[in-house]
């Protein structure tokens, strides 16, 4: 699958590493921003991101609320305290992609570019045309064990998963220093 798709060896993410005190809040922030459910012939919010769906695995994904949430991450990240190179690339974004795999393929592509020997829940890979935020390469039976390990629904889950990889994709890391980590926590 990955021959054909823009997956190379591309900048990443890391693993998601920050303590419980700090998950327990940014999870309770995501349920907060969770999208609301649309009233009877309501338009969809505006967007000017384009979702890619891609899927190798046998899970079902939400897209309709994957959509709408990428709607609501572009809307409240443009109002917040980003960088202004993040505000450019996040305005000038056309599309995102998000590839999900089995945990298998996640932990074989953790080990080829990240050289760690085990899976995790979400790869982050840098744009390769202008036009791209950039990909999110997600492992959706990961997530979901880790929902219920934080007494979270899969899609709420999810959601934080996505908000933290745009967030890698716009810049921001929470390994490098501590100083970082709360930079890119406040959000």
């Amino acid at each position: 699958i990955f021959r054909s798709s823009k997956i190379r060896s591309f900048e990443f993410c890391s693993e998601f590493i920050i303590n419980a005190s700090t998950i327990r809040s940014e999870r309770a922030a995501v349920r907060a921003m969770r999208p609301r459910p649309r009233l009877q012939g309501e338009e969809m919010p505006d967007r000017h991101m384009e979702l890619i769906v891609l899927r190798a695995c046998d899970e079902r994904i939400p897209r309709l609320f994957l959509k709408r949430w990428l709607a609501e991450i572009t809307r409240e990240l443009s109002k917040s305290n980003l960088l202004v190179s993040a505000k450019k690339q996040l305005r000038s974004a056309k599309t995102l992609t998000l590839v999900f795999v089995s945990e298998s393929e996640m932990q074989r592509l953790n080990f080829e570019f990240r050289k760690k020997n085990k899976t995790t829940d979400v790869l982050s890979f840098a744009p390769t045309d202008s036009d791209s935020l950039g990909e999110l390469v997600l492992a959706p039976t990961v997530i979901r064990r880790q929902a219920i390990d934080h007494g979270l629904t899969f899609r709420d889950e999810l959601g934080y998963m996505t908000l933290h990889g745009v967030l890698h994709l716009l810049g921001y890391e929470h390994e490098k220093s501590e100083a970082a980590s709360r930079r890119m926590l406040q959000l």
